[in-house]
């Protein structure tokens, strides 16, 4: 029997986290970001990263997050807290899916849906009213999953993560985040 549970994050989840931020980028963006980039994915530093964040607990547009575990075993997560972008936040998406990450073992199964609706409820709860989401102009798969939670492109930024790369980025909104508290059934 398989047994999913997504549940708050805390600061001992910070390793579980780490490992499926790094494994969830080599299984994402292979193709869609240059490969040096995805090669020098650290666990320890992304653990300690997630230290960091899961233990602020005081900072009111804190960063919070959501674990998915199968059988006792971390295969994707979720972040969200206050807008991080001035712009956003002025055009009334005041809250943040900062990000969301499942291993390829539990995508295609309702799990992603079902965190974007925790993830909103727990955005709600702390006063936010509408929300937004990055994601990369190339990731055709998560573009589509945003699109089919009714999110619409806002605006599109270029990052540049170093001296050679650039990275076109989308950004999706919705402006009621109570249109993804709705879950659909899991299917592990």
């Amino acid at each position: 029997m398989t047994e999913l549970v997504i549940r708050a994050a805390t600061e001992t989840d910070a390793n579980a986290i780490a490992f499926v931020h790094v494994e969830a980028w080599k299984e994402t963006y292979e193709g869609l970001i240059p490969d040096p980039r995805l090669a020098a994915l650290n666990l320890a530093d992304r653990a300690d990263r997630w230290t960091k964040i899961l233990r602020d607990t005081v900072t009111p547009a804190r960063t919070s997050a959501f674990i998915v575990e199968v059988n006792d075993r971390a295969v994707g997560f979720g972040s969200y807290g206050g807008q991080r972008s001035e712009l956003l936040a002025s055009r009334g998406f005041d809250g943040e899916i900062e990000a969301i990450y499942l291993l390829k073992i539990a995508q295609r199964r309702g799990v992603g849906r079902r965190l974007m609706g925790l993830m909103a409820t727990a955005l709600i709860d702390r006063g936010f009213a509408g929300g937004s989401v990055w994601v990369l102009r190339n990731n055709v798969g998560a573009r589509h999953f945003y699109e089919t939670l009714g999110a619409g492109i806002l605006v599109e930024r270029e990052e540049q993560w170093n001296n050679e790369t650039r990275v076109a980025e989308l950004a999706y909104g919705w402006p009621d985040l109570s249109l993804l508290v709705c879950c659909s059934e899991t299917r592990l």
